[in-house]
């Protein structure tokens, strides 16, 4: 019988795995303005890079003073126009594959011990739709962490973990996130996970290493180092030594 896993890696999805241009925004605006009756504030990609859904829809919320008693009926009913909305923009114009990203999460997920999970600040229903219009099933990853699991990023490995847990029955010993803004490094830091950086969203490697990454990639097609840092992390974790200061090194 095949031993479980005991390695996480969880992929962020915008900037990291595709590229959805200007939708996903675009249909955000429009579903709040349909749900809440007011336009909708817009942001630069560096003001919410890395937030998740619903800490912009609290933002958006803050910013404009709304005050109104059906409140959770109307966020619940924004993002369920949201999805809808989205998957229409991108039936039209599909999001794109950024390089190497669906042959990078299939080579990690074939190293002995690692699962592959999401971490992203979409909602479950949104992440599924903007992977697949870009062509990665989304039914390959073993589990993942959404929106729907806190308005804070640090909220979403530990959920991330717990889903592991009920699939192979205990949590991981090592979990990786893989992503590109500085929120993303901040997030796994805080709660004990290894992170790798792609610079292929907002920010580029200087901005990711101030944050804290110990490793950057250009993109996701340098796979050879990607999957070299996943294995050093598992197997110094499986030798049962202390990985708090294991920097990954840039091939």
């Amino acid at each position: 019988m095949a031993r479980p896993p005991h390695t996480l890696i969880l992929f962020d999805i915008d900037g990291t795995l595709v590229d959805c241009g200007t939708a996903a925004g675009k249909s955000f605006s429009r579903a709040f303005h349909e749900a809440f009756g007011v336009a909708c504030p817009i942001f630069s990609p560096q003001e919410v890079a890395g937030w998740t859904d619903g800490a912009i829809l609290a933002e958006v919320v803050r910013k404009l003073s709304l005050r109104c008693e059906d409140f959770d009926q109307r966020r619940s009913r924004a993002f369920e126009i949201y999805a809808r909305r989205l998957a229409e923009k991108l039936a039209l114009s599909p999001a794109r594959e950024l390089p190497g990203a669906g042959k990078a999460v299939q080579a990690v997920g074939g190293i002995l011990g690692c699962a592959t999970g999401l971490l992203t600040g979409s909602t479950e229903a949104t992440a599924r739709i903007k992977l697949e219009s870009a062509g990665i099933d989304f039914r390959q990853f073993a589990c993942g962490a959404y929106s729907e699991d806190g308005d804070a990023r640090e909220s979403l490995p530990p959920a991330a973990r717990v889903r592991f847990a009920g699939l192979f029955g205990q949590e991981p010993s090592r979990t990786i996130v893989i992503g590109d803004t500085p929120r993303d490094v901040q997030a796994a830091l805080a709660t004990g996970c290894d992170f790798i950086g792609v610079a292929t969203g907002h920010y580029d490697r200087v901005s990711l290493e101030k944050a804290g990454a110990g490793m950057v990639l250009n993109d996701l097609t340098e796979i050879d180092s990607l999957c070299k840092a996943v294995e050093n992390s598992s197997r110094v974790r499986s030798r049962g030594k202390d990985f708090s200061c294991f920097l990954f090194p840039l091939m």
